[in-house]
Parts: structure tokens; C-alpha cells; sequence
């Protein structure tokens, strides 16, 4: 800090956009409750820190509903999966918890055992079964005080479902809807109609009026009931809607007024699937949607501002007109739920409306809604051209996707000075993408973040243009039919953070200059047969890379060694690269979870790999690596080596204690080696195997 530059006084001025932001945001303390509960959530991130991959730990308590201690800090360690990192974060949860009991029960305040609740039910069932696993060996002894307490009854540990645990808010950055629904989960919110306390840093602690807490409104709960009569749900999902569970703001995706108790946001949306999600979690994800009908009942939820029924399945059903009515709508997301029909003309009517994702079957000849910020229509089969846009001139997030516009982006859009994202990709735009770059380049040059044209049929030269988008994070540009070289100006995009222009007919000679000022970038995709990386031997790139796809571009003879400063790359692809090298020892030092470096000349013996954790898929087949087969890490479950020049046995693959992958195994491709015959007995180590080459081994 003794000579602060742009990016320290950056920094100070988003801190003070967040005080000014939740100046009148603080804790209340009321009696909300009969008994004085202490209750607690727990929440990690596993290895969410970028430098060190230490994993974070949040926790929440709340007394009698309301909220009395926090934290949220990286753990002291580095955990090795995510089960581990969720079970660290229970004990420091737990620690916090005992203390804190210890004083209210000195006080006589609290009389009944404290409850922590935690959204991972490995690390409860981990808490609660003391039986050795393979998964959890390394977890420290010290750990397993969790065990002791709940052994002698002492703190009790239950599951939560995740979209319910505010401490989630506390391990990484989440959705303004999921910030809010964890703030009032805690009871944190706007202090209308208290007597203002103390007030520490930015936060402002109140104590209640007597009569300012007014509860749930009645005629709301019954319109809500009405609501969840007329929908089907499966799973069950909204189990707390029932007459136990009397006070409605307390229910399953429900986010109300702290003071009046008026209901501001249904949230229904149903939980999105992790990019890695099994076929059981898919289809538990499929028979979760709701369904059925849109009750009208709504309508007397009359100070609602969001409404998301998202990623359900309405089989077909139009869009209900009485939508238009919900004057106080800012937020409404239809999207992946199966609507079809006409856009109600109605919903014009939403003066207040900023935030539109509609999805489906969808007619937007007439849709007038100039005020909106945020309009997402992809993949509703659209046709006809994009004139429409030009009239929205408050709209700072469009996105288009997946539908029949025909006739290239209008040079209308050039009003559209607030535009910061714009994503029309999959569609048939056939326009050069110099003209996309002149309509942009005047005001939406100075805001546009995210630009996002991959699959929509541009071709042409990329110009030196592109180096006036200055605040541009985000760009996708691949399988398309751009061509020519790649400007110099690309290296003067210092906000960029995703870079992707793959699979186009992109040629010569990527230079040092052109990653000169992208110190942010961390993704970055460049396939293509044309493509030459000629940079100094002694580089060190200003970027730290997670994701590296090179595949098919020429970075050879020798193995890239400003590879070696990319220490957080999680996925390597530079498969067809030209390299004629050894395969040098820093490469798996690196927390690789995939690796391709197919079909070169690399050459040499690889090495134990016990140690790299993290690797799931390694693909080094059609080299020339020789020796026996290595030790492998616990996760791999995709293995080829095929067409290479290995020997000796592959007893130690299948049968050696050390070699810990064989049970997650899924895919092993040998094929064209020269590796002996193996003891049969042993491939029943690998009861997880779907897929095996061993041909001409």
C-alpha cells in the first residue's frame, strides 16, 4: 500500500458503493419466538481460495431467531475433498456452538440442547459413523471431537437443504435473490421501526418496537395455500407449507418483510444441477419440477417483487394473463418451465418490471417493455429479425440464444448505451464481425462486459477494434468462421477474464503482445490447425490460467515452459500440438482434474502420481512414453495410454495396494503397448469399470 494505483482505489470505491449500499441494513432483535433456541448453520467452500486452495468455513448462530454470532475465514488447512472441508467447517461450527451454550446455561437462559445444521450429508454421516473410509483417512484425529458431542447428546447436527442455509452466503458470491433470502433466514434486514442501538462499522443493531414486528399477514398465508393446491409437487418440495408450520415467512422459498410481514419474493425455482451431476441426481432433478396450474390466488400477494418459477414443468401451459396486474413485479423468471403460447400483452402493464426471463414456445412480435434491464429469451424458436432491440434502451442484460433471427444485429443497438451483456449465440446471424464490432463501438463500447456470439454464423477478420471494448470480462466467439490473424489489440483488454475463439479459421502467429495487459484473464480456448505460439522461452505470462485449451495449435518442438508459472491450471488441453519433448516433472506438480496431451511425440517415463489429488481424466495416448505403467491418484476415473511404447506388467495396476484408483475406475484404454498378461483374479478390483481396451497390448 505505500503506492497504491488504479486497482487499490478500485477497490476503495466498491467498498464504499457497499456501505452506501447497507447503510440501513442491520440486525433486530425481537422476541419472535416462545423459547430461547440457540441454533446454528454451517457451510464450506471447498478450495474457493484461488492462491492458496484452502477451502472456506462460514457459520451462522441465531438465538431465539435471532442472530448473535458469525464468521466466515479460510481453514487453517487444505482439504482434500469436499466432504473433509464440510466436516472442518462442522467443527469450528461446533467449537463456536459449545461456547456459546456454555454461557447461556450459566445464565440460565437456554435449557435444551443447541442445534447446528449443515447442507452436506457426507460430512453428518461422517459426524455420526465412526467406521474407517477409504475417502476420509487423512481427515485429522482432532476432527472427530465432533463425534464426541454428539456421542453424549450434548449438540445436535441435522441436514438443511442447501437453498435454505444462509451460511452459504458466507462462502462465496451468490445471487442478489439468494443474498436476500439468506439475510432474512437470519432476520437481517431493513431496521424500520426500531430504536437504533449501536452501530459498528456498517452494521446496525436494533432493538424492536414493542408492537413493530407484525408477524405474517393471514390473507396472504391462505393465498399462498390456494397457490400450492392447484400445483403438483412430487418431491414434495414444499413439505412446510402446512398448517404446523404456522407463520409463513418461515416456509420453504419464501423471503417476507422483517417488520410487516408481507410476502416480497417467491422463490421456486427448482435447484439447478452441478455441471458434474450423475444420472441419479438428474433424474432427481427431473422428478423434483413442479407443475400443475398458476393459481391466481397471487394477485393478493400485493407487495411481491419476485417471482421465480424457473426449471420446472409446466407441461405446455400459456403464460397466465393476471401477471400483468402484479404492479410491484420487478423481477419474474418463467424460464425452462415449459410455457408456451403468446406473451400476454398484459405484462406490458409492469411498469416496475426491470428483470423478464421467459422460455419456451414464444411469440415477442408485440411485446413492449422498454424500461426492462435485464430480458432473457433463449431458446423460444423466435423468428424474423432483431428491430426489436433497438427500442429497448434501458436494457443492460439480453441475451437471445437459440432461436430463428435471421438478418444480422441491427445497427439500431447502437442506442443501447447501458447494454453491458449481450448473448445471441446459436442463432444464424451471417454478418461480418467487423460490422458487429462498428455497431458496438460507439456507447456500448464503453459498457459492454460480456459478449457472446459463439455458434450464430460470423465470419471475417477480427480488427483492431476490439481493443476499444475496454471493460469486456467475457468473450465468446467459437465455432464460427472468423478469419485472418488475431489484432495486437487483444492484449489491451485488461478486464478480460474468459476468452474463448476456438474453432474458427483463425491463423499466424500469437505473440507475447497479445497477452501483454490480461493479467485477469483465467479461461482461455484457442483451438485451431493455423494457429502459432511464438513467445520467448524465458516468459512469464501476467495471467494465472485455470482453464488452458490449445488443442490442435502449434506450441512445439519443446513442451511450453511458461506453462510451468500456471499453478492453478485445473484443465489442460494441448493435444496435436507439435511438442517432440520429455514430459517434464512439473506437469502434474500442477492440481490438474484434467488432463489432455494427445497425440504428440512426448516422450520418457511417468512418474508416481499418487499426489496429484485432484486429477480425474489424464488422455496421453498416441505419444511415445515408455516404461511401466505409474501409480495412480485416488479420483482418476479416465485413463488412455493407448498407442504408446509401455512395457512390463500391469499386475500393479490392477492389484498393488498403493494404486488407489481402481476403484473409481470407470474407462482404461491400454490398446497397442507392449504390456504383459495379468493375474484375472484382480480386475475385480475394478467394479466400477465400464469401458476396456487392452488390444495388442
Amino acid at each position: 500500500m505505500s503506492n497504491p494505483g488504479n486497482e487499490h482505489w478500485n477497490a476503495l470505491k466498491w467498498l464504499m458503493r457497499y456501505i452506501n449500499g447497507t447503510v440501513q441494513i442491520g440486525l433486530m432483535f425481537c422476541k419472535r419466538y416462545a423459547s430461547l433456541d440457540l441454533v446454528g448453520y454451517v457451510d464450506a467452500d471447498f478450495a474457493g481460495d484461488r492462491d492458496s486452495r484452502k477451502s472456506t468455513t462460514a457459520y451462522y448462530f441465531t438465538l431465539g431467531g435471532n442472530c448473535v454470532s458469525w464468521k466466515a475465514q479460510l481453514q487453517p488447512l487444505v482439504a482434500l475433498s469436499t466432504t473433509e472441508a464440510e466436516y472442518v467447517a462442522v467443527l469450528d461450527a461446533f467449537k463456536e456452538a459449545t461456547w456459546l451454550q456454555g454461557i447461556l446455561k450459566e445464565a440460565n437462559l437456554l435449557n435444551g440442547t443447541a442445534t447446528v445444521y449443515s447442507d452436506s450429508q457426507s460430512a453428518i454421516h461422517l459426524s455420526k459413523n465412526p467406521v474407517y473410509h477409504e475417502r476420509t483417512k487423512h481427515v485429522d484425529v482432532r476432527h472427530h471431537y465432533v463425534r464426541d458431542l454428539i456421542a453424549k447428546v450434548e449438540l445436535n447436527l441435522l441436514k438443511v437443504p442447501t437453498e435454505d442455509n444462509p451460511a452459504d452466503m458466507g462462502t462465496k458470491v451468490v445471487t442478489t435473490a439468494k443474498f436476500k433470502h439468506c439475510l432474512n433466514l437470519l432476520h437481517i434486514s431493513l431496521g424500520y421501526n426500531t430504536f437504533p442501538f449501536i452501530t459498528i462499522a456498517t452494521i446496525n443493531v436494533s432493538f424492536c418496537k414493542a408492537s413493530s414486528y407484525m408477524g405474517f399477514i393471514k390473507s396472504e398465508r391462505e393465498a399462498l395455500l390456494r397457490f400450492k393446491k392447484d400445483l403438483i409437487d412430487p418431491m414434495n418440495r414444499l413439505a412446510s407449507w402446512n398448517s404446523s408450520h404456522r407463520d409463513c415467512c418461515t416456509w420453504s422459498g419464501i423471503v417476507c418483510n422483517n417488520v410487516t410481514g408481507h410476502v416480497l419474493e417467491l422463490n421456486l425455482r427448482n435447484p439447478p444441477l452441478e455441471e458434474d451431476a450423475s444420472s441419479p441426481a438428474e433424474s432427481d432433478a427431473e422428478n423434483s419440477m413442479l407443475g400443475g396450474k398458476i393459481n391466481p390466488s397471487l394477485l393478493d400477494l400485493k407487495q411481491l417483487r419476485s417471482l421465480d418459477l424457473g426449471d420446472n414443468n409446466f407441461e405446455g401451459i400459456q403464460i397466465p394473463r393476471f401477471l400483468g396486474s402484479m404492479h410491484n413485479l420487478r423481477y419474474l423468471n418463467l424460464s425452462l418451465s415449459d410455457f408456451q403460447g403468446v406473451i400476454p400483452h398484459q405484462l406490458e402493464n409492469l411498469s416496475n418490471l426491470l428483470y423478464l426471463a421467459l422460455e419456451g414456445s414464444l411469440d415477442i412480435d408485440n411485446l413492449g417493455l422498454s424500461h426492462l434491464q435485464g430480458l432473457l429469451l433463449d431458446d423460444n424458436g423466435l423468428k424474423g429479425t432483431l428491430r426489436i432491440l433497438g427500442n429497448l434502451t434501458s436494457i443492460e442484460e439480453l441475451d437471445l440464444s437459440s432461436n430463428g433471427f435471421e438478418g444480422g444485429i441491427p445497427k439500431s443497438i447502437r442506442r443501447l448505451c447501458n447494454l453491458r451483456s449481450i448473448t445471441i449465440s446459436y442463432v444464424n446471424l451471417s454478418q461480418p464481425i467487423s460490422d458487429v464490432l462498428d455497431i458496438f463501438s460507439r456507447c456500448v463500447s464503453n459498457v459492454l462486459e460480456i459478449l457472446d456470439l459463439q455458434e450464430s454464423q460470423v465470419f471475417g477478420q477480427l480488427s483492431e477494434r476490439l481493443g476499444q471494448f475496454k471493460k469486456l470480462n467475457i468473450v465468446r466467439l467459437h465455432y464460427n468462421s472468423l478469419s485472418g490473424f488475431i489484432p495486437s489489440a487483444l492484449g489491451e483488454l485488461s478486464t478480460l477474464q474468459l476468452l474463448s475463439i476456438g474453432y474458427n479459421r483463425l491463423n499466424g502467429i500469437l505473440s507475447e503482445m497479445h497477452f501483454s495487459n490480461l493479467t485477469r484473464l483465467f479461461v482461455f480456448h484457442a483451438f485451431g490447425k493455423s494457429l502459432m505460439f511464438q513467445v520467448s522461452p524465458h516468459w512469464v505470462p501476467p495471467f494465472k490460467l485455470e482453464v488452458l485449451g490449445l488443442g490442435s495449435c502449434h506450441l512445439g518442438p519443446q513442451f511450453p515452459p511458461w506453462l510451468r508459472s500456471q499453478k492453478h491450471l485445473e484443465y489442460l488441453d494441448i493435444s496435436n500440438s507439435r511438442i517432440k519433448d520429455a514430459i517434464p516433472t512439473f506437469v502434474f506438480k500442477i492440481p490438474f482434474n484434467f488432463v489432455n496431451l494427445s497425440h504428440n511425440q512426448i516422450y520418457g517415463q511417468i512418474r508416481n502420481l499418487t499426489k496429484s489429488t485432484q486429477l480425474e481424466v489424464l488422455d496421453l495416448n498416441s505419444n511415445r512414453l515408455s516404461g511401466p505403467l505409474p501409480l495412480l491418484p485416488f479420483n482418476l476415473y479416465l485413463l488412455d495410454l493407448s498407442n504408446n511404447v509401455l512395457s512390463r506388467s500391469i499386475f500393479h495396476l490392477l492389484c498393488h495396494k498403493m494404486n488407489e484408483s481402481k476403484r473409481m475406475m470407470q474407462i482404461l484404454i491400454l490398446n497397442n503397448n507392449f504390456l504383459s498378461e495379468v493375474t484375472p483374479d484382480c480386475w475385480m478390483n475394478l467394479k466400477g469399470l465400464e469401458v476396456l481396451n487392452l488390444d495388442n497390448c
